[in-house]
């Protein structure tokens, strides 16, 4: 059975993993097998996001180039905020 995560997106360095947990070994596990090329120092994050009437939890996983961040999640959380986010002011 594949247990690899069913979205993973990839965003610029980012340097600050502020209120991110580390990972169970599990969730560690899932996110080395999903991981689309080397990572650094093998440390993987937990954090979560509001996506429709729950927080679902995203991990964040540092790529061994240039400092490429992963983020992986079995929900489309972007989505969500592709559609619901609406500006208020500013």
């Amino acid at each position: 059975m594949d247990d690899r995560f069913r979205y993973i997106w990839r965003i610029p360095p980012i340097d600050f993993w502020e209120n991110a947990i580390v990972a169970g070994e599990k969730d560690h596990d899932r996110v080395m097998a999903s991981m689309p090329e080397e990572a650094r120092y093998n440390a993987v994050f937990k954090t979560y996001l509001p996506a429709d009437t729950e927080m679902v939890p995203v991990f964040l996983c540092k790529a061994d180039n240039n400092g490429t961040t992963y983020l992986f999640a079995d929900e489309d959380v972007f989505r969500f905020y592709d559609t619901n986010l609406e500006k208020v002011e500013g």
